[in-house]
């Protein structure tokens, strides 16, 4: 419904549908606590969403749930984060801040690509703890510095394919690095 400005959410939410407030004219979210899971496609292309809060016990968040939201500056997601699908912030072009949740451990589908096109991400520290970065991960975005953790493994295929990296110091935990990272 893209006439919908404002929504207010019950503090027993536990899941929010695929689709649910796609292409809306939200501006603001405030996800409960008792959320812990969001949809694909959920907050897609809600191009007057400017702020997210999320709930501290959100666990998974489904495929593009929030895909071209362009107003969107920055987030902060809880620890308690585990699994996100594809692109779930992909051509979020505005983001500029996000942190890294430690908890976030499975990333579902190949081309994972959770910040893809995010052009005004220009830094990211990766926490301790964090084994493993997921394909296409900062693809075609503007991430200039990332600091990553000693306890980095894995860095998957084009995780920073055409970003604006000039600079990174590669852990000695570190046993493979996708092509064309």
């Amino acid at each position: 419904n893209s006439s919908l400005v404002s929504v207010t959410l019950p503090s027993t939410l536990e899941t929010i549908g695929d689709y649910a407030f796609q292409n809306s004219s939200l501006a603001e979210v405030v996800l409960p606590d008792s959320l812990t899971y969001i949809g694909d496609h959920a907050f897609g292309n809600c191009k007057n969403l400017e702020n997210v809060v999320f709930g501290q016990n959100i666990q998974e968040i489904g495929y593009r749930a929030f895909a071209k939201c362009t107003k969107l500056t920055s987030l902060y997601l809880p620890a308690s984060l585990q699994t996100t699908d594809e692109e779930v912030f992909a051509d979020c072009t505005a983001l500029a801040e996000v942190n890294y949740p430690v908890g976030l451990t499975k990333i579902s589908g190949y081309g994972s690509g959770i910040f893809l096109g995010c052009t005004s991400l220009t830094s990211m520290v990766v926490p301790e703890g964090v084994t493993a970065l997921p394909n296409k991960i900062f693809q075609n975005s503007s991430l200039v510095s990332v600091t990553l953790p000693s306890t980095l493994e894995t860095i998957g295929e084009y995780a920073f394919q055409n970003s604006s990296l000039v600079e990174v110091v590669l852990p000695d935990s570190l046993t493979l690095i996708g092509h064309h990272a």
